[in-house]
């Protein structure tokens, strides 16, 4: 079943349900009711919403420009079109802030994707907006944030002597911004025509995200380094170079 998502400018929808919502009877305020609502549980978050009494969860987490936000939500038959709101860095409330994006789930699974701007602490909104008593239930929530990853390779010998070896180095760093990303696995491969590639050896980054390695071609060869990601991180790989043996 394919949800209906709404993204800017689209997104007044989660604005004009938000101006619907009513008092819930009295109860006692919980820290996940507004922004700044709770960190966000590791995947999947559990929760219940129910229109008589509590009728937001409000996570945030930190993200940095260009991450890709995922979120996955399911529920109960008895939720009535519940919504995902994502709000950004220096949102005040979920009634009184514009939402980056949101989605409508008139079908369960709703997925809504979201790319970060800026870099901050961002909100993620499960709400039940409208006033309809007979709405509630049990919902899932699986998230994941993955951060955007450039790798880069270079050597100073690109011609070299048969019998004589040669270093390779390179980083891994955010793709927005300079900062390296350290304790990956960084993968060098190499290949005879530049389109078959066989892994040669494999490394730890360094604390700053950078790695290097000896290499000693019978032949000459292209060499590029493969990221293959984490849960944490989009895979990226560097352009390939040739050395050439004499």
């Amino acid at each position: 079943m394919k949800p209906w998502s709404v993204v800017l400018p689209g997104t007044l929808i989660c604005l004009l349900a938000a101006s619907l919502l009513v008092a819930s009877p009295a109860r006692a305020r919980e820290a996940d009711d507004d922004i700044p609502g709770v960190p966000i549980p590791a995947s999947p978050v559990q929760g219940y919403l129910d229109a008589n009494a509590d009728r937001v969860d409000v996570y945030s987490l930190s993200m940095r420009k260009g991450d890709r936000l995922r979120l996955v939500m399911n529920g109960q038959s008895s939720m009535d079109n519940p919504q995902i709101c994502v709000y950004g860095p220096g949102s005040m409330g979920v009634q009184t802030t514009d939402p980056v994006a949101g989605l409508y789930c008139f079908d369960f699974p709703g997925v809504l994707r979201y790319t970060a701007t800026t870099g901050g602490t961002h909100y993620v909104a499960v709400a039940i907006w409208f006033d309809d008593w007979d709405d509630y239930g049990n919902y899932t929530l699986a998230w994941t944030n993955k951060s955007p990853t450039i790798t880069r390779l270079t050597t100073k010998s690109k011609t070299i002597t048969a019998g004589r070896s040669t270093e390779v180095a390179g980083v891994l760093k955010y793709a927005f911004g300079d900062a390296g990303i350290a304790d990956k696995t960084a993968r060098l491969e190499a290949s005879r025509t530049g389109s078959k590639w066989t892994k040669v050896k494999s490394k730890k980054t360094s604390a700053t995200g950078t790695f290097s390695f000896t290499v000693r071609p019978a032949v000459s060869r292209y060499y590029r380094v493969r990221f293959t990601g984490t849960t944490s991180f989009l895979a990226s790989k560097s352009a390939r170079i040739r050395i050439t043996v004499r």
